[in-house]
């Protein structure tokens, strides 16, 4: 195992154990919580949630990409 699976690993454990605090620390359902913390690991490396949607944090603005902002014309009312 390469360094990056070995770290890919860890944070899947991490994640499993932080669902298993979640959910009371009950015994016995350790295959269902590493299951869960890889799909919602492969979620947040997707960066799509099940939706579809991006899952990214947004800054507020929405999709602006190749929408230029208005201009306004200049304040004597010629074109330049």
């Amino acid at each position: 195992m390469d360094g990056n699976e070995h770290s890919r690993e860890e944070r899947i454990r991490e994640r499993a154990y932080d669902i298993w605090e979640r959910e009371g620390r009950r015994d016995g359902d350790h295959e269902r919580h590493w299951d869960k913390a890889e799909a919602e690991l492969r979620k947040d490396e997707s960066g799509i949630d099940s939706s579809g949607r991006s899952s990214r944090p947004s800054d507020g603005q929405g999709n602006t990409e190749g929408i230029s902002e208005p201009v306004s014309p200049p304040e004597d009312g010629k074109q330049k």
